[in-house]
């Protein structure tokens, strides 16, 4: 695009970070938007996939979307992070851990009935050792090892 050189040169290092970390929001919900091609089925969630005509024009949007992004990316001189999964691991158990909360302090709400107390606070040690299970995993020495999934 006519001008990207001289907006890379107009933003701060820090308006650089900040608009990296938007785009790679961005990126994260194309990805989320591709999951609606096939079903779910989940403990709480019951989804069918979209039609093969809406599917076809989803993923249509979709790579309009991603080209979009990566437009901006170049655009704006962004730069490609090597992201560690074990910090991303590490991440995702913090916001874990934050929810575990949210677990405890509807367990603290007056009006609840009793039975519902104790069952939270069993929830929340169960769903707790999953956790502290996770964190063991982002906690151990990185190998050169790849799993496939």
């Amino acid at each position: 695009m006519p001008g990207s050189v001289n907006l890379r040169l107009e933003i701060s290092d820090e308006d650089r970070r900040l608009m990296a970390a938007q785009m790679r929001v961005w990126e994260e919900f194309s990805r989320r938007l591709l999951e609606f091609f096939h079903p779910l089925e989940s403990s709480l969630v019951r989804r069918q996939p979209l039609s093969h005509a809406d599917a076809e024009w989803l993923q249509s949007i979709v790579g309009r979307l991603r080209s979009r992004v990566s437009q901006a990316v170049w655009d704006l001189g962004l730069p490609r992070t090597n992201q560690d999964s074990r910090q991303e691991l590490s991440c995702l158990v913090e916001r874990m851990e934050e929810s575990l909360q949210e677990l405890v302090r509807l367990g603290e709400r007056s009006g609840i009935p009793e039975a519902l107390v104790g069952y939270l606070a069993d929830l929340r040690k169960e769903l707790g050792r999953v956790v502290d299970d996770i964190d063991r995993v982002a906690a151990k020495p990185a190998t050169n090892k790849v799993a496939v999934g």
